[in-house]
């Protein structure tokens, strides 16, 4: 079965992100620190490509609208040019890419 927006998360990536920084020293850090997950592919459905970074994403079915997300993917669906929708794996936690939240709090490593 082909994955829909009822079965995964629908997102785009955002553009213009890569100056944005985070305590984690990189966005895939970020991620597999807020996840506990040391996943190392591509979190596009069906993309078993290595996960090279920490993609920032919006969920593009408004169900979540203007909030930016990390998910690990692969640097060929992670381009700047690349507008089109992705399907993300269902097991990746979308984890908040908003660094008061995540790892400027001090109970982050707790």
């Amino acid at each position: 079965m082909a994955p829909h927006r009822n079965t995964h998360y629908a997102v785009k990536n955002i553009s213009g992100t890569s100056a944005n920084k985070c305590w984690c020293g990189n966005w895939i850090k970020h991620w597999q620190n807020a996840a506990r997950s040391r996943r190392l592919t591509c979190s596009v459905v069906p993309c078993n490509r290595f996960a090279e970074v920490g993609a920032h994403v919006q969920i593009d079915d408004g169900r979540f609208y203007g909030h930016w997300y990390i998910v690990p993917m692969c640097r060929a669906h992670n381009i700047h040019h690349n507008y089109e929708t992705m399907y993300i794996d269902r097991r990746v936690e979308l984890i908040p890419a908003n660094v008061a939240a995540t790892c400027q709090r001090s109970s982050w490593w707790l």
